[in-house]
Parts: C-alpha cells; sequence; structure tokens
C-alpha cells in the first residue's frame, strides 16, 4: 500500500541550517532528499524569505546544494503556510496534555537558563517555582 504523499513546513534557521553558521545541520540534505523522493511536498518557511534578497539567499543555498525540486518551495507569503507537519528547533507540541506542554515550556527554559539567555527570568528561590 503506497503511503500518502505529505506537505511540510520545515524551518530554515537551526532546523536545516546552523543559524550562527549557515552551515547544513547534519543529515538535513539527505532528509530533504528522501522526503522529496517519497513525494512530499516541502515549504520552506524562514523570516528570510520576508525580503528579497533573504528570498534569492534561500534558493541560492538550495541550488547549491543540489536540492531544488519541482516539490520544493520558498514560502514568502504572509501568514503560516498550510501543511501535515511543521519542523521546527523551537516547536512545543500541542498534545492537549497541559501537564506536557508545561513540562515541554520548563525543558526550553531550562535550556535558555544553561546558555545565559534567560537566566534572569527563572524564579530565584525555591518558594517561587
Amino acid at each position: 500500500m503506497a503511503s500518502r504523499r505529505l506537505i511540510g513546513a520545515v524551518d530554515w534557521d537551526d532546523a536545516l541550517v546552523s543559524y550562527e553558521t549557515g552551515e547544513w545541520l547534519p543529515g538535513a540534505l539527505e532528509w530533504l532528499r528522501i522526503q522529496l523522493g517519497r513525494g512530499d511536498q516541502i515549504i520552506i518557511h524562514s523570516c528570510k524569505a520576508n525580503w528579497p534578497e533573504g528570498l534569492a539567499y534561500l534558493h541560492s543555498r538550495l541550488e547549491e546544494a543540489g536540492v531544488l525540486h519541482p516539490r520544493l518551495s520558498i514560502w514568502h507569503q504572509e501568514g503560516k503556510p498550510y501543511a501535515d507537519y511543521y519542523l521546527d528547533d523551537r516547536v512545543v507540541l500541542a498534545s492537549g496534555d497541559w501537564e506536557e506542554v508545561s513540562d515541554q515550556i520548563t525543558a526550553v527554559r531550562m535550556r535558555k537558563a544553561q546558555s545565559g539567555s534567560i537566566a534572569h527570568l527563572l524564579p530565584s528561590g525555591k518558594d517561587s517555582a
């Protein structure tokens, strides 16, 4: 039985390439090729595409990597594209289990605190948790 073709919206920075270095993340190009080979449509969803220079940059990076494909597009419209799934490095899954959602957000808060970016937002004492 053939599987249904899916539409995936994929973030650029820190989902496919490193935000800091601009290098492709390990396995990202292979993953793109596999998804496209399965017949899926992939939509690159990035704020970079909101201006002509950014859109050209994304297109050139995809072309250089050899992954331009008729089913690969760059979203450059307002709003969020429709997709069957969204791949993003900052996702918190809305599962309907709000305790699980809170746990996911706590994990994000801890990662950020460890990197020093929001340490000032964490409760300082035991009683403030």
